[in-house]
């Protein structure tokens, strides 16, 4: 049979994989590193996104070219870039990223084989953030121009991100008391052995356990450390103390805890993409409503939005501001929303309100009005409406109603509870289509950023930088559900066209 390869005694009947060629072996016409970058591929759509940006006007370092002695500083165009790609491609450590710019064909070309040093990676991240952010809210007006939102109704909602801390790294005025008392109770035990020690020599020779004073020592200065840090909580006025990332939080919800940020997004519902975000150190989302809501107003310039949430955004403030600005929400009452009666008493869901005559309606048919006087509570100023004392006193049903130090019932209704009268009405007409949303809408960039980025802890400590590094994320993830939506030929089209009208790198 005759032989495709001299000299081997190798041929095609009988070759069993396919061909390799020596490591050594020199290339007639080696091909150019673009040649190795499909037209489609996304880190072109990243060149050209960076491309035409003002990184200057973005307010990045060292965006200004640089002229004088001494090495020039990394184009800070570079370094955006390999952040925008190792975010999208899990590769967030500046260590792995400094080897890709090294081993990752797409890294080289995307950087031009420029090869920064991880400290220069790391230094790019922690002194821009502020403009990383900006970059953020930059690409959201390019998705509003790509006509890629819908600017009529978006989800809002929260999670919490672990921190680069660990639980017992936090602690609370219990905790350190409780860790007080505990040392306290073992320094006396050891100063009691000890004692006991010198008291069985007659002679007064020194007895002491050198390991016994190694751990006596050790125990006082742990003490004397807890000791620092509960006067640091005193002297702050918080609730919490960390000591490794001084912002983060002991963050609790449904019997889980994290030590962490809670990490907002509002998302239009339109291609799913995030318009607002913003990272806390709220352990429930209960003050969030409105400022979501009003960064995505604003990111959209749209107004009367509708926006949907869950139970913890439930708040009367912050319904109300929504309001104010025209919003239409949509959050469902929690349980403890209404006061039910217990025991066979009567709750405040047995008096209903009727907004004309300004009065409550007993279950007996009396009236409760308004006596004239307030009280404020929480910051909240709440009206007072009371019962005929005469007429309750007579009524058949005053065991199940009055209190028993009282002889007229009293109910207090909040100065804008009308607000909250039209939102039960609106959540009562709602038959589950508009909630119905809520779920599919919001949950689904959370469930990307963790599972697909592999996010679910921030690199960065304090509460700037991990809302930087937020930022960074809620970015990458937005950048690739455009490319999803148009693809990167659509894109890369749409960065020229603009880096054209701007007069930008001409």
């Amino acid at each position: 049979m005759f032989s495709i390869f001299p000299n081997t005694g190798c041929t095609m009947s009988n070759r069993s994989y396919q061909e390799v060629q020596p490591r050594n072996a020199a290339q007639l016409f080696p091909p150019t590193l673009d040649d190795y970058v499909a037209a489609d591929n996304p880190v072109r759509a990243i060149d050209a996104y960076v491309g035409m940006l003002d990184l200057r006007e973005l307010g990045f370092r060292h965006a200004n070219a640089r002229t004088g002695s001494g090495q020039p500083p990394f184009d800070p165009a570079i370094l955006l870039k390999l952040y925008i790609y190792g975010y999208q491609n899990r590769i967030r450590s500046s260590r792995q990223l400094e080897k890709a710019t090294r081993l990752n064909v797409e890294v080289m070309w995307l950087c031009q084989n420029v090869q920064p040093g991880y400290k220069t990676i790391a230094d790019f991240r922690k002194n821009n953030l502020k403009a990383l952010q900006q970059v953020n809210r930059e690409f959201v007006r390019d998705c509003r121009d790509l006509s890629l939102l819908g600017g009529s109704r978006v989800a809002v909602d929260g999670t919490f991100l672990k921190a680069s801390a660990n639980r017992g790294s936090v602690h609370t005025k219990a905790s350190l008391e409780r860790g007080l008392a505990r040392l306290d109770k073992l320094i006396e035990s050891h100063y009691r052995a000890m004692d006991e020690e010198d008291a069985s020599d007659p002679e007064g020779n020194d007895l002491s356990d050198p390991d016994l004073v190694a751990k006596m020592e050790a125990l006082i200065e742990r003490r004397a450390r807890k000791k620092a840090l509960q006067e640091q909580l005193e002297a702050s006025g918080d609730t919490q103390v960390s000591e490794v990332d001084p912002d983060a939080r002991l963050l609790r919800k449904n019997g889980k805890s994290v030590v962490g940020y809670n990490g907002q997004i509002a998302v239009d519902d339109k291609a799913k993409l995030i318009v607002a975000t913003d990272l806390v150190q709220d352990g429930n989302d209960s003050q969030q409503l409105e400022p979501m809501m009003t960064q995505a107003s604003e990111a959209m310039e749209s107004e009367g939005l509708v926006g949907l949430a869950d139970t913890g955004y439930y708040n009367g403030d912050q319904l109300k501001g929504c309001e104010d600005r025209g919003m239409e929400m949509y959050v469902p009452l929690p349980d403890n929303a209404i006061l039910k009666g217990k025991d066979g008493r009567f709750g405040s869901e047995d008096f209903p309100y009727d907004s004309e005559t300004d009065s409550f309606t007993c279950p007996a048919g009396r009236k409760l009005v308004p006596n004239g006087s307030t009280y404020m509570s929480r910051g909240k100023r709440y009206l007072v409406y009371r019962s005929n004392a005469g007429v309750c006193g007579s009524c058949p049903l005053a065991s199940r109603c009055l209190p028993r130090t009282d002889f007229s019932r009293r109910i207090t209704r909040w100065e804008h509870a009308d607000v909250m009268d039209r939102h039960r009405e609106r959540m009562a007409n709602d038959n589950g289509e508009v909630m119905g949303l809520r779920g599919s809408l919001v949950e689904h960039p959370f469930g990307t950023l963790k599972v697909w980025s592999g996010v679910h802890h921030f690199l960065m400590r304090g509460l700037a930088k991990c809302r930087g590094e937020f930022n960074l994320m809620v970015l990458c993830y937005n950048f690739r559900r455009v490319l999803e939506e148009i693809g990167v030929g659509a894109f890369v089209a749409y960065c020229r066209a603009r880096k054209e009208v701007q007069g930008i790198g001409m």
